[in-house]
């Protein structure tokens, strides 16, 4: 989109400059992107699991996507304790309650549990 801007703008001042008048058309907008990264983030029976896919809703498809589950130390460093693609697990050593996060960015989710 900036290429195609700043060639708009760039055949705008040739134009000027040449004293003709050209007309630039303005193309249409970009089509959303219809597909996805979808996180979740669980705890059954002892065990964090975490799943992530890429999914497109025009096609249906859906593509296993990198995914970690992540806890944070004690100096508040987040950690990787597990990752895949598609699907990652973590068994639990221990009950205190902590908290698990598949990343650091919007799109990733975290799930507090007796885990150790």
């Amino acid at each position: 989109m900036r290429v195609r801007n700043a060639l708009g703008r760039g055949l705008g001042l040739v134009a000027l400059a040449a004293g003709t008048v050209v007309g630039v058309t303005a193309s249409p907008a970009a089509a959303a992107p219809d597909c996805i990264v979808i996180k979740d983030i669980s705890y059954y029976s002892g065990v964090i699991y975490a799943e992530a896919d890429w999914f497109c809703y025009s096609t249906g498809q859906s593509t296993p996507w990198p995914v970690a589950i992540q806890r944070q130390d004690a100096s508040g460093t987040w950690v990787t304790l597990a990752s895949g693609t598609g699907s990652a697990a973590y068994a639990c050593v221990g009950t205190t309650t902590r908290t698990y996060r598949t990343g650091s960015t919007v799109k990733d989710r975290s799930v507090t549990a007796p885990c150790g």
